[in-house]
């Protein structure tokens, strides 16, 4: 929930956000109110090969790093550090999955972070087993 005095207190949406406009939304808020996130799961989050994650994927997490960039300074620098490593990782994993085999391993080793790349590899293989030992179940 956000006070309508607060709302009306941020300028229009730029134009060149058109994927995160939640993101910048509450990063805008956070700079003059007081704002508080909830600490836990409250949803799940479907992503399938349709999705506009899984669709846009590259443009999200660039449009991401430029809303960071923007908001940055209200960030400490360990924290910005890492956000900005985790998106490059994500991108470049997206570019390898679109063929783009020498710039998404480029990314991924410059600007990105192996040990993110590795924590949500095995993140990702064991959601994987859950679901495929579930799936064999019925």
């Amino acid at each position: 929930m956000i006070r309508r005095a607060a709302y009306q207190a941020i300028a229009p949406l730029p134009e060149h956000i058109r994927l995160c406009p939640d993101l910048y939304y509450w990063l805008a808020l956070s700079r003059d109110w007081q704002v508080r996130a909830v600490q836990g799961e409250c949803c799940l989050y479907r992503v399938h090969a349709g999705g506009l994650t899984s669709v846009h994927n590259i443009q999200i997490f660039t449009e991401f790093l430029a809303i960071i960039e923007h908001f940055g300074d209200g960030l400490d620098g360990a924290t910005l550090q890492r956000r900005r490593r985790g998106s490059q990782t994500v991108i470049g994993v997206a570019e390898l999955a679109a063929g783009q085999t020498w710039r998404g391993l480029t990314r991924i080793l410059r600007h990105g972070s192996l040990p993110y790349l590795l924590a949500r590899t095995c993140a990702w293989l064991g959601r994987e087993s859950r679901y495929l030992r579930r799936s064999h179940r019925t």
